[in-house]
C-alpha cells in the first residue's frame, strides 16, 4: 500500500486524494493518485498553491486559461487614468468600487461626479447630495445618468513572480511528480510544510530546500505553445540527483533537486496548453539539460533585476503571440 509522501500514512481508500502535479486553478491537469492524503493535499492547497495562485491568476484569466473545473476569480485592474476596474473571467469590466467627487465651481457653485456600477447604487451615493441640497431632485437625476460599457482597452495588472511564492509551488510539484512517476521525492518535504504552516502569514516565508531559479541560456522544452506550463525531472545516476524544472506559461524556470540512488538515467515530465486546456508533449531536451550544471542562474536576493527582466520580457512576448491568435486583447 502506498503511503503519503507528506504524512507517511497508509494511503487506504478513506486517506487517499486526487493530487495536483499543477494546479486546476492554473488549468493544471495531471491528477496522480496513491501519492498525498486527504489532509497533506490540503495543506499544500492551503499553504502553498493557495497564496501563489492568487498572485498568478489574473495572468490565467488574461489569457483565457481552460479549467477543468470553476471558473477564474475576478481580480482587479488599473486604468491610464487611476482608476481601479473589476476584471471578471467572461471579460466583462466595471469599476473596482463607487466614486463620490465634489469641487466648487465659482460663487456657491458645485460640481459633483459619481461613478457607480448599479442604479441602486447611483441613488445612494445620490442621496449624499441631498444633505447640502435639500431641492436636487434624485430620480431626475437617474433618469439624466450615462450609462456605458466603454473602458479604455490599456489597463495594468499586477503580477508577482517572486521566490517566496513560486518556489514553495515548485518544490511541492516537483515532489508530486516524481513520487507518481516512481522517482524519490525531496526528503524534506514533510517538515517543510510543516515550516510553511507555522509561519505568519505576514511574515516572508522561509524558501524550501535546493530550490532555485534555473535560466541555464538554452531553450529546454522544443514546440510547445507560447502559454504553455511544462515539468520535467531528470535523474541522473552519476550525479546522484534528480532535477525538476518547472516553467509555467512560459515564463521563467524554478527547478529544485532531489538525492537520487537509481542505477538508470531517467526522464519523466508533463506538459500542458493552457489557452488550449489539453496535455501535450514536453518535448525536454533532456541530453542538454543533463550537461548543465544543476544549480542557481539567478540569485534573486542578490539582485532580482535580472529574473525580473526575464519574466518582463517573455510576458511581452506571451501577449503578442497570444494577441495574434485572437485569444487576449
Amino acid at each position: 500500500m502506498s503511503k503519503c509522501i507528506i504524512t507517511g500514512v497508509d494511503l487506504t481508500p478513506e486517506e487517499e486524494s486526487e493530487a495536483h502535479v499543477i494546479p486546476n486553478a492554473l488549468a493544471g491537469r495531471y491528477k496522480p493518485r496513491g501519492v498525498l492524503s486527504k489532509i497533506a493535499n490540503s495543506d499544500i492547497g492551503q499553504y502553498v498553491e493557495g497564496p501563489f495562485i492568487r498572485r498568478y491568476a489574473p495572468l490565467m484569466a488574461l489569457l483565457g486559461a481552460k479549467r477543468q473545473r470553476g471558473d477564474h476569480p475576478p481580480f482587479t485592474v488599473e486604468g491610464p487614468d487611476g482608476m481601479r476596474y473589476r476584471y471578471d473571467p467572461d471579460g466583462e469590466i466595471t469599476p473596482a468600487k463607487p466614486s463620490y467627487r465634489s469641487e466648487a465651481t465659482g460663487t456657491n457653485g458645485e460640481r459633483i461626479e459619481i461613478v457607480a456600477r448599479t442604479m441602486s447604487e447611483l441613488r445612494t451615493l445620490l442621496g449624499r447630495v441631498t444633505a447640502n441640497h435639500p431641492e436636487f431632485d434624485v430620480e431626475m437625476a437617474v433618469t439624466k445618468a450615462q450609462v456605458t460599457s466603454e473602458v479604455s482597452p490599456t489597463v495594468k495588472v499586477e503580477l508577482e513572480f517572486g521566490p517566496h511564492s513560486a518556489f514553495p509551488l515548485t518544490f511541492f510539484a516537483a515532489a508530486t511528480l516524481n513520487a507518481a512517476r516512481g522517482l524519490p521525492h525531496h526528503p524534506d518535504a514533510g517538515d517543510y510544510l510543516r515550516i510553511r504552516k507555522s509561519i505568519d502569514p505576514n511574515l516572508s516565508a522561509k524558501l524550501p530546500p535546493d530550490t532555485f531559479y534555473w535560466e541555464p541560456g538554452f531553450e529546454w522544452t522544443r514546440q510547445c505553445p507560447p502559454a504553455s506550463h511544462v515539468i520535467a525531472s531528470i535523474a541522473s545516476p552519476r550525479r546522484k540527483l534528480v532535477i525538476t524544472c518547472l516553467r509555467l506559461a512560459g515564463l521563467a524556470t524554478m527547478a529544485t533537486v532531489t538525492p537520487y540512488a537509481g542505477s538508470h538515467a531517467r526522464l519523466v515530465s508533463y506538459a500542458v496548453d493552457v489557452v488550449a486546456g489539453q496535455n501535450i508533449d514536453a518535448s525536454v531536451d533532456a541530453k542538454r539539460i543533463a550537461q548543465e550544471q544543476w544549480s542557481a542562474t539567478h540569485i534573486y536576493q542578490d539582485d532580482p533585476e535580472p529574473i525580473q527582466s526575464i519574466v518582463r520580457s517573455r510576458i511581452a512576448i506571451l501577449v503578442e503571440e497570444m494577441g495574434r491568435l485572437g485569444k487576449i486583447r
